[in-house]
């Protein structure tokens, strides 16, 4: 067998989510994923919020503070490691927040100059008005 990055990345994601269902058996299956720094990033791969708030709940973690638009993150420490949960609550918006530029007066402002109007919906976060 020949080394390859992407399959070790992929071997250790893999392995690192099911580590965390064993741990955590109760709690819906995240994706995992273990930085260079030993932080852990958890995402919800259906988009779910309700997924995000389950994880904070049973981990004791707490809103963002600043939250990436279109997204849900909690986040803190568990045993001396670094956790993030999150997932794409509106997926319009996450999508071009790439280009974003400011959150002001209830609005994301892209550097294009778009305006969106956000609602504040749950502590921290915001999301797109329907």
């Amino acid at each position: 067998m020949k080394f390859r990055l992407d399959s070790l990345t992929t071997s250790i994601t893999e392995a690192t989510g099911r580590y965390m269902a064993a741990c955590y058996p109760d709690l819906p299956p995240l994706v995992w994923h273990l930085d260079d720094g030993g932080a852990l990033t958890g995402q919800s791969e259906t988009d779910n919020r309700a997924e995000v708030d389950v994880w904070a709940e049973a981990l004791s973690l707490t809103a963002e503070r600043h939250q990436t638009p279109g997204a849900h993150q909690v986040s803190g420490n568990v045993d001396d490691v670094w956790i993030l949960v999150w997932a794409v609550v509106d997926r319009d918006v996450w999508e071009r927040s790439d280009d974003e530029e400011v959150i002001e007066d209830g609005h994301v402002v892209l550097e294009s100059g778009e305006s969106i109007p956000l609602r504040e919906d749950y502590a921290g976060g915001h999301e797109v008005r329907s």
